[in-house]
């Protein structure tokens, strides 16, 4: 299990504890419910980043010469542009 997903599971508890505290009518952990909601959605969105959402195969791309490693996956990644647009895509290099 990754670190991200016993992230999400500890959360999700803590959301769960929150909500059963509400209906007993205990509110003090309603606070800390909705922070723990918020992250676990911060944290599924935050997977998109990478991820093309472009046609990269369409003429006009070009490389940009920026390189890095991706630090979820540890791949070497290659940026490229399309300038008439300004769209940036992320590919591997493997």
């Amino acid at each position: 299990m990754t670190l991200r997903n016993v992230i999400i599971v500890v959360c999700g508890l803590i959301v769960a504890t929150a909500i059963e505290n509400v209906f007993v009518g205990h509110g003090t952990w309603l606070p800390v419910g909705i922070e723990a909601a918020i992250l676990i959605v911060l944290i599924v969105f935050e997977r998109r980043r990478y991820k093309p959402s472009v046609n990269s195969a369409s003429p006009g791309w070009r490389p940009t010469g920026e390189r890095f490693e991706d630090p979820t996956s540890g791949e070497s990644m290659h940026v490229y542009e399309n300038p008439q647009t300004g769209e940036r895509d992320y590919r591997s290099t493997t």
